[in-house]
């Protein structure tokens, strides 16, 4: 149960801010203004809205790697992670599970080290060094349970490694992943792995793999804990739509809670130029391709599920389009181009929650001036395009594509976008949100009449953070507090009818409001005479009690005695008893009415044989 929390009558102004729909909230500094960033790494977040972001910046002229928590809403001072390695760090990444239980890995001088939160750890273990020697291009993930696997490329090969729920050292697989190890696999920045994890705690992971058709190929293949499946797919298609195809790169993943089913999305290269495709994973084969990017040359595509499978896609095309694709119910369900004409790379990254509700975010602009902006879709049954906002702020100078951009969601559908701002000499580390406004709650209180202890409500959803509930009474607000409930001062509320409601305000001014109820106070006790009469060992009370005070009567509801055993028995206006020995007892009697005030009263009575 809560502990209670007193809270003292406030002198709150009168006027309180409207309700305010979800919106997007412009660039929020994490780290800078400094020369020293270089990029963001990676970010993500669990579906209870807490996790991180890590990315590269200079330290005495050397590239190392920090991290920033997000919890409640907000970024935390950054903190270096390699803090222990003098030589250049690169390609950090992050993973994120509910309860605070995170996992980054980074490659330092060509070795791979890993780093994980526990879920009841205060901070991160101790670096662990789970690969040394030609590694590059890791990627990690952690399922809702916790089961984390990464992959990176070594000496041109694609190996993986788990770590238990709740361990922080990583076990590497026996073997490569790779289909022909002799071949360059995962070595640049279009072959790379990636891998991902359903809840059941097995993964998947892609990467693209030189053939020796002389063509570069895109496999796929599952992971059972520390086993591979020995069946790895090529996805790779030999034409699209009758134009014959040349190599396939640039692949991305994305589980459903159900290990069964995934989507893999990769970049299929033709003689008439580059298209997006996806396929997607059923048990242990892979659907026919689905071409994705809508006629556009096909540059990249980024893609987001929630557990169910629903998702949603931000798919780019070589000249700067940017258009937003809805997937539900195993098919793209709408597509839509969301942005003008681009001279950048738009380098979109898509997020969505639980809720089916989710974002796109893009850059925007010219190399000299460019922006972040941010696409929301409304639920994935069909395009239902909704708010669209720029994150950028102006006064921190042009968005920075190369510095990359990263976007992602809370089971509610609020979305962080990372990226940075500015020029060599001033750029930050930045983020964006769509926040949601608090969720409705409803009030507790009963609305018969009663003694006003509390008032109480049920706790409003903002993964988001920053949660303040303000009492209203009779239009006027009366006290704040964090909790679901609010003590008032003794004799704070008279008695009488009132209506009383509560204000839910998040960390970036959102408000909504209950439904205004009704409360009828009584805290007046009843009225009580009562008298003894005595003969010999025989007791009579006698007793007169009625609920005639107050502005608000709730009613007589019984009167009680106490024979001096510490035992209350009920009585209507006269009751006796015969006490067995002689001696001086203490009576009391107690009106209680309906609301729960009482009245106690004694009197001392001797008893003896006479």
């Amino acid at each position: 149960m809560r502990r209670l929390i007193l809270a003292a009558l406030l002198a709150l102004p009168v006027a309180l801010p409207a309700s305010a729909h979800a919106a997007f909230f412009p660039a929020e500094v994490i780290d800078g203004p400094s020369s020293d960033l270089v990029a963001v790494g990676d970010l993500d977040l669990a579906r209870d809205g807490q996790g991180g972001v890590v990315y590269v910046k200079n330290d005495g002229g050397v590239p190392h790697v920090f991290f920033s928590r997000f919890a409640d809403g907000v970024f935390a001072a950054p903190t270096r992670l390699d803090s222990a390695q003098g030589a250049a760090s690169s390609f950090p990444v992050i993973g994120a599970a509910d309860n605070n239980r995170l996992a980054v890995a980074w490659v330092n001088d060509g070795n791979l080290y890993a780093m994980v939160k526990t879920r009841d750890a205060e901070g991160f273990a101790a670096p662990t060094l789970v690969a040394a020697g030609g590694v590059s291009r890791p990627s990690i993930d952690v399922s809702i349970n916790g089961a984390t696997y990464l992959s990176w490329t070594q000496n041109g090969d694609v190996w993986v490694a788990r770590a238990e729920r709740d361990s922080t050292q990583f076990r590497v697989l026996p073997a490569p992943v790779d289909v022909a190890p002799h071949m360059g696999a995962g070595d640049s920045a279009r072959k790379a792995s990636k891998v991902d994890v359903a809840a059941d705690g097995s993964a998947i992971v892609v990467w693209g793999e030189d053939g020796t058709d002389g063509r570069t190929h895109v496999y796929a293949r599952r992971l059972f804990e520390l086993r591979l499946s020995t069946a790895p797919q090529d996805l790779t298609l030999n034409d699209v739509n009758g134009t014959p195809a040349t190599g396939a790169d640039s692949p991305e993943v994305d589980m459903e809670d159900d290990s069964s089913y995934a989507q893999v999305t990769f970049r299929q290269n033709t003689t008439a130029g580059p298209r997006l495709v996806m396929r997607r994973l059923v048990g242990s084969t892979f659907d026919p391709p689905v071409v994705i990017d809508t006629g556009l040359p096909g540059a990249r595509a980024s893609i987001d599920l929630n557990g169910r499978g629903e998702g949603l896609l931000g798919i780019a095309g070589t000249g700067g389009e940017v258009v937003g694709e809805t997937l539900f119910n195993n098919r793209i369900s709408g597509a839509a181009r969301i942005n003008e004409v681009n001279a950048v790379d738009a380098q979109p990254s898509a997020a969505i929650g639980e809720n089916e509700d989710g974002a796109v975010a893009w850059f925007q602009g010219t190399a000299e001036a460019s922006v972040v902006r941010a696409r929301y879709f409304d639920g994935v049954e069909y395009i239902k395009l909704a708010d669209e906002g720029v994150l950028s702020r102006p006064e921190f100078g042009s968005a920075y594509p190369a510095g990359g951009l990263k976007a992602a969601s809370s089971r509610a559908g609020d979305v962080a976008v990372v990226f940075m701002q500015g020029g060599p000499g001033d750029r930050r580390l930045v983020a964006g949100f769509f926040d949601k406004p608090p969720t409705r709650i409803s009030g507790a209180n009963t609305t018969k009449p009663r003694r006003l202890r509390r008032f109480a409500w049920g706790n409003s959803l903002n993964l988001f953070g920053g949660t303040k509930y303000t009492v209203i009474l009779n239009g006027r607000p009366i006290g704040e507090t964090t909790q679901n409930e609010l003590v008032p001062l003794p004799g704070a509320i008279p008695d009488g009818t009132h209506r009383w409601q509560v204000q839910i305000t998040d960390r970036r001014g959102q408000t909504v409001r209950s439904r205004t109820r009704v409360l009828r106070v009584d805290n007046t006790p009843p009225t009580l005479r009562f008298g003894v009469s005595r003969k010999g060992r025989m007791v009579t009370v006698s007793a007169r009690a009625a609920d005639s005070r107050g502005r608000l009567k709730s009613g007589l509801r019984r009167i009680l005695v106490d024979w001096g055993d510490g035992k209350l028995v009920p009585m209507k206006r006269r009751l006796s008893k015969r006490y067995g020995r002689s001696g001086t007892y203490r009576i009391r009697v107690k009106a209680v009415d309906k609301a729960g005030n009482e009245t106690v009263q004694t009197r001392r009575v001797r008893v003896t044989n006479r």
